[in-house]
């Protein structure tokens, strides 16, 4: 109960509930590589190292660790389990994963290039990192909308919970990772 009385809603727990806070949990970054690319846009100085970090700190989080419980651990197994539009928004969740991964490799090419002095860079740098931080946001929307929102009724609760352990494989990564993306948002990195 709760100081006035009332009974505390739990989380919901699970490992779709589990991928909901994680796309929660990445907001504050993308918003601040957002705030980043509009600065290098207007032409206001931004570190190429604060531009690094942040995008590989995005890389690892959302394209490597939470695109892998997605991939990896959700889809193959679920994906049997699927039919009509719950299917559809499974390959659309792929495409764009596929998308995502490959934008974010150019941009850090990029972002290397522009900390070496390369004024052409620097200019891609800018509507790189806008281009990534939107497609990821939007990416990541759409997966609550549609996808992980048909999920939810379409996997069993046997199925749910070798999920969740297949999740908590990552969960040592995934918390590491959360620490220092936490440093970098309250400015930690910044020189």
């Amino acid at each position: 109960m709760s100081a006035q009385g009332e009974t505390a809603i739990p989380e919901p727990r699970g490992p779709l509930a589990e991928l909901s806070q994680e796309h929660a949990f990445v907001q504050p970054l993308l918003k601040r590589l957002m705030e980043m690319g509009d600065r290098l846009r207007s032409g206001q100085p931004v570190d190429p190292r604060s531009a690094l970090i942040g995008v590989s700190l995005l890389d690892a989080y959302l394209h490597r660790v939470h695109v892998g419980e997605e991939d990896r651990d959700l889809r193959p197994d679920v994906e049997p389990m699927t039919r009509g539009d719950c299917a559809i928004h499974l390959g659309h969740m792929s495409t764009n994963h596929s998308e995502m991964c490959h934008r974010a490799q150019q941009l850090l090419r990029d972002i290397r290039l522009w900390a070496t002095g390369d004024a052409a860079a620097q200019a891609r740098v800018g509507r790189g990192i806008l281009e990534l931080a939107t497609r990821d946001y939007e990416a990541v929307q759409y997966e609550e909308a549609y996808a992980l929102a048909c999920l939810r009724s379409a996997i069993p609760e046997g199925a749910q919970r070798l999920l969740q352990s297949r999740f908590e494989d990552h969960a040592g990564t995934r918390k590491a990772l959360e620490v220092r993306i936490g440093r970098f948002l309250d400015g930690t990195y910044r020189t």
